[in-house]
């Protein structure tokens, strides 16, 4: 079956993070890693990251970085598994396609 298409009107992929950059402010330091995605002429700044460490930090942005590619993925497990007769969604796929609307409804704000 071929991937069911969905539009999303979030900014399109690929989205990348740069390494963290650390700073010093008042009498702290701190770290940020920061998300982008492509424009036309220059790329947008989705996402500041922080967290409580720099491994943290930087496990998030991936996350964030793989949204674009991980909805896409979501779209299309959800056509397949509709794809499948009612029989082998109810034996096979349980709960798999209510958990997969659910994320994606989740993600798009019910696009």
């Amino acid at each position: 079956m071929d991937k069911q298409a969905h539009t999303h009107t979030h900014a399109p992929g690929p989205w990348e993070y740069n390494d963290p950059k650390k700073y010093t402010q008042g009498h702290g330091k701190f770290s940020e890693t920061a998300v982008y995605a492509p424009g036309a002429l220059f790329y947008w700044r989705m996402a500041e990251v922080q967290g409580p460490d720099e491994a943290t930090e930087i496990a998030t942005a991936r996350l964030i970085a793989a949204a674009p590619d991980l909805l896409e993925a979501l779209d299309w497990a959800i056509a397949e598994i509709e794809g499948r007769t009612r029989y082998d969604r109810e034996r096979q796929f349980p709960d798999a396609l209510s958990s997969a609307r659910a994320a994606l409804s989740k993600a798009t704000g019910g696009e």
